[in-house]
């Protein structure tokens, strides 16, 4: 999948421990320092998901991993309710 057929397809958000496997549909980067950990198109390896729970679990919520849209896929630090 190119970058721009995952920044358009159909998402949603899912859990962390469900991200594995995904395909992210835009960037994800945690400030600081501000470098995208996950771009549109890529796919979210264990690595990744420890990271950006890592970053949430530092407990400043400046550093949580947040979208500009509500159609992010395969990375939600907090888990949906419906």
């Amino acid at each position: 999948m190119t970058p721009r057929e995952a920044f358009f397809a159909p998402a949603q958000k899912v859990k962390a421990n469900d991200a594995v496997g995904r395909v992210s549909a835009e960037f994800v980067t945690p400030y600081p320092p501000g470098i995208p950990v996950a771009a549109p198109g890529e796919v979210y390896n264990e690595a990744i998901v420890y990271y950006l729970e890592e970053v949430v679990a530092a407990g400043d919520s400046s550093r949580e991993p947040r979208t500009s849209r509500s159609r992010s896929c395969g990375w939600s630090p907090q888990p949906q309710t419906e």
